[in-house]
């Protein structure tokens, strides 16, 4: 067939267009990349992590922080000097399972965190981390720090191939009342929880009675390795870190210290009846909520920047 020179314009427009509409990035414009820590492209690729679909389907909601309001949400909130003396020199994004990013001073739920989310920080090749989630500011232990996750050994970025010291306790929060004897559930109080990543060495071997794994009585481990401790004892580099803002969740934050509280054998504040007074060790019989998400779990790992 002899194609007029019109048809031959309307040929080439047609498959032109359908050649740029399979370039689009993120937000669907062709050829865009999300903006980065500084330079444009997120950890030098300007490609979502994993391939694109971080928790098993669909397009991540990112919108990555510079460098400036990176280092700026540290000081602006407090952490810097409260917490640490500075700033991580580089940051971990967070990937929860509602495909929601989280960056530094973001506010999110224990809801939101019930499924271990995933993370991503520029890593060496070879090299091994330790991965720390803590809470700083505690209702009851106000001068200790609570770890919520310990990871070592982990190999890059595969976080789930590391060595759990403590094992994974979503986030949450609680206020007391005025009197103490009971919950403040209006107040909301946001708490940062710290999000590290330390460089190790070299390879870490954590004896088994200093971890705190599943509904286990030695929940009191999960107060031994406050940051600045781990940095000294096991001579780690930090080298990447973020902080969240976690609040009260009705339901969720009950779950937590009911679950908490029949690890440990004791009610954690205190005995609220129906609550924190399962027998020890049976920690099936706290009830976790429903979550309202219908997105499927982290089950994918990374494939790498």
């Amino acid at each position: 067939m002899e194609l007029t020179g019109t048809g031959l314009i309307l040929l080439v427009a047609i498959l032109g267009g359908s050649v740029s509409s399979h370039r689009g990035g993120w937000g669907g414009r062709p050829g865009r990349r999300p903006g980065g820590y500084g330079g444009g492209r997120p950890y030098g690729g300007g490609r979502p992590y994993g391939g694109g679909r971080p928790h098993g389907g669909g397009k991540p909601n990112c919108k990555f922080q510079s460098t400036e309001e990176f280092q700026n949400a540290f000081t602006s909130s407090g952490v810097v000097p409260d917490f640490m003396p500075a700033a991580p020199p580089q940051p971990v994004t967070i990937f929860q399972s509602d495909r929601r990013c989280l960056n530094a001073n973001d506010l999110t739920s224990t809801s939101a965190l019930d499924v271990k989310p995933r993370f991503k920080w520029p890593a060496e090749e070879g090299a091994l981390y330790t991965l720390l989630i803590e809470d700083n500011v505690l209702s009851t232990r106000p001068d200790s720090q609570f770890g919520h996750y310990l990871v070592v050994n982990v190999p890059g970025n595969d976080v789930d191939a590391g060595d759990d010291v403590l094992d994974y306790i979503t986030s949450f929060a609680f206020e007391l009342n005025a009197t103490g004897n009971g919950l403040d559930t209006d107040t909301l109080t946001q708490k940062k929880h710290l999000v590290l990543v330390y460089k190790q060495v070299g390879r870490l071997d954590i004896a088994d009675d200093e971890k705190h794994i599943g509904c286990s009585a030695n929940l009191g481990n999960r107060f031994a390795y406050a940051h600045e401790d781990i940095e000294q004892r096991w001579d780690l580099e930090l080298v990447a870190g973020t902080f969240y803002l976690i609040t009260y969740e009705e339901g969720w934050s009950e779950y937590w210290m009911c679950y908490t509280s029949t690890a440990a054998g004791f009610p954690i504040p205190f005995p609220i009846e129906g609550v924190n007074d399962k027998p020890q060790g049976q920690c099936e019989l706290c009830q976790k909520p429903v979550r309202t998400t219908t997105n499927k779990p982290c089950n994918k790992p990374f494939r790498g920047l």
